[in-house]
């Protein structure tokens, strides 16, 4: 192995382009000698320089990552151009995307699907994804989500994760394909086993409605639960409602809460709002009005009903926040207009007590009636 290392460093040296790339790339994978990605740089910019596509592409590689070298996108556009102009289909995806993303080089859709187009036709998965991506959207080119669909299927028979998802949601909505749900099971699992948190949750949701596949809590909390782990905030929220109410899995309030926690600090409404529950009630947590009020307000300033219900409880019984009955009202109000029954009653009752609002006869009857529409109903 020495030998054969002294000999490529010779060849290397002399100028073979070939020994310069393989030089490059022994140095990059570190097979046989210790990585160093400096070496490996130095070695492939001068087989690039000669114009061996793979070493360009490579260069690119390094400069857009900034691996080696310091990182400059203007630098790593440049390098995939070169390359993607002799026909290196990676490389043509890759100027694609730069164009696509306004990367290295001014934004631009027409001449990224032209790069991905160019791509396609040596059958790059990627490249086929997002030539989907443009006929389902629109962009740059007419609509067809027949065209669309196509072409997610191409990237998605050739193993591409988010293809397989997209071709999984066309045949659930009948996009561009008739609707069947069976196929749309069968591509959200492939692309689940590839780890793709999306289609995990997804083939959890099938399971647990049983849409496409036979119904099964069991297996639906294992996928929900892998999306969880991978930092998926909805499949979090989802693992703890499981864990709240025994769902696939043992009771268990406190793994729940946890699970809450997670996906609440990331943002989702639902999670913030049983935070909020936990507080309030002081369940698994020492009950705490502050910490209540504080995540029921942040589910509410999202748009969750329930939690803005909460709010104007909070409110309205001084819990966790000073008493305002103007407050109470407006958060009520807010509650009761996206449909929630008990806001509905309350917002009623205030009119017609005339608290934190002007009395009013009418507005009280008006809301009284779509409490009772709201029964019936």
């Amino acid at each position: 192995m020495i030998k054969e290392m002294r000999d490529l460093i010779k060849l290397a040296k002399s100028g073979d382009v070939n020994a310069q790339y393989k030089l490059g790339v022994t140095y990059k994978d570190g097979d046989g000698v210790k990585k160093n990605n400096r070496k490996a740089f130095k070695w492939l910019l001068k087989a690039a320089k000669q114009g061996h596509i793979s070493a360009q592409f490579n260069i690119g590689l390094y400069y857009f990552n900034g691996t080696g070298v310091e990182k400059c996108e203007e630098k790593a556009f440049e390098w995939f151009l070169k390359s993607a102009g002799q026909g290196y289909s990676r490389a043509q995806f890759k100027v694609g995307l730069c164009y696509f993303n306004g990367t290295g080089v001014e934004k631009c859709e027409e001449k990224a699907f032209e790069w991905f187009l160019k791509a396609t036709e040596q059958g790059d998965a990627e490249a086929q994804f997002y030539v989907g991506l443009y006929y389902f959207d629109g962009n740059g080119v007419e609509k067809c989500e027949e065209k669309a669909f196509e072409w997610y299927l191409k990237s998605a028979e050739q193993g591409l994760a988010e293809a397989q998802a997209n071709v999984a949601y066309c045949y659930n909505a009948g996009i561009g394909v008739e609707k069947n749900a069976y196929l749309s099971f069968e591509w959200y699992l492939k692309a689940a086993k590839q780890g793709l948190a999306e289609a995990q949750s997804k083939v959890a949701y099938c399971y647990n409605a049983g849409i496409g596949v036979e119904k099964n809590v069991y297996l639906s909390f294992e996928w929900v639960l892998k999306a969880a782990m991978q930092g998926d905030m909805d499949a979090q929220s989802q693992t703890g409602i499981c864990y709240f109410d025994g769902i696939g899995t043992c009771k268990d309030k406190k793994e729940a809460f946890k699970w809450f926690l997670k996906s609440a600090e990331q943002g989702n409404a639902d999670a913030q709002s049983m935070l909020g529950f936990y507080y309030a009630i002081g369940d698994v947590v020492e009950r705490d009005g502050r910490q209540a009020f504080k995540w029921f307000l942040k589910a509410a300033e999202q748009g969750n009903g329930i939690a803005q219900l909460q709010v104007a409880d909070c409110y309205m019984d001084g819990f966790g926040v000073y008493k305002d009955e103007e407050e109470a009202f407006n958060w009520c109000l807010k509650a009761a207009e996206q449909g929630e029954k008990d806001a509905m009653f309350q917002v009623a009752d205030m009119y017609g007590k005339g608290v934190g609002v002007k009395k009013d006869k009418e507005k009280a009857k008006e809301w009284h009636t779509k409490y009772l529409k709201c029964d019936d109903d």
